[in-house]
């Protein structure tokens, strides 16, 4: 009777094995179906604007980023007068860019061991292959970002302000 159980269990887990084997073997359903293709990602929106490993060098725009809430990695070390500064990812470049009237492009990468963005008013001096650099047009930013405003009050709190801190007036 044990030598019959055995045999059984051997007989079972052959039809197991030779079940799993023509599932295996049988076509899938749904790959050979007429799926329809996926649409490829719009060339044009957020993150496939960017421009990988490409730089600009030209038509830096000195601007107050300062009034954006820029502190660091500026121009001589003057945020009011700078066309790059200290930045955590390509969404501040795009930001700044939108909220510059002069900008066209922007550029992120590094500079001095930080993170930093660059501001540009057109695309002269353009160059690929650059590794790390990633460049994008005023119309390249992530979906819903809005332009900033200077003093805008994010980048700043209770009563220490653009205007207390950085208005040009105050030198």
């Amino acid at each position: 009777e044990e030598s019959m159980q055995v045999m059984d269990r051997c007989i079972l887990a052959l039809l197991l094995a030779a079940c799993i084997a023509a599932l295996d073997e049988k076509e899938d359903p749904v790959a050979g179906e007429d799926a329809p293709d996926p649409e490829p990602p719009d060339p044009n929106a957020w993150p496939h604007c960017h421009q990988l490993d490409t730089n600009i060098e030209g038509e830096a725009i000195l601007a107050n980023v300062q009034a954006f809430g820029a502190v660091a990695g500026c121009f001589r070390y003057d945020c009011q007068r700078s066309d790059k500064f200290e930045a955590k990812g390509p969404e501040s470049c795009a930001l700044i860019c939108q909220s510059l009237p002069k900008c066209q492009f922007w550029v992120f990468g590094q500079e001095e061991g930080m993170n930093k963005c660059w501001m540009r008013s057109g695309d002269s001096g353009r160059q690929t292959n650059v590794t790390g650099r990633i460049t994008g047009a005023r119309s390249c930013f992530p979906d819903g970002q809005e332009p900033l405003v200077k003093g805008n009050s994010k980048c700043w709190m209770q009563d220490f302000d653009y205007g207390v801190c950085c208005h040009p007036q105050y030198g």
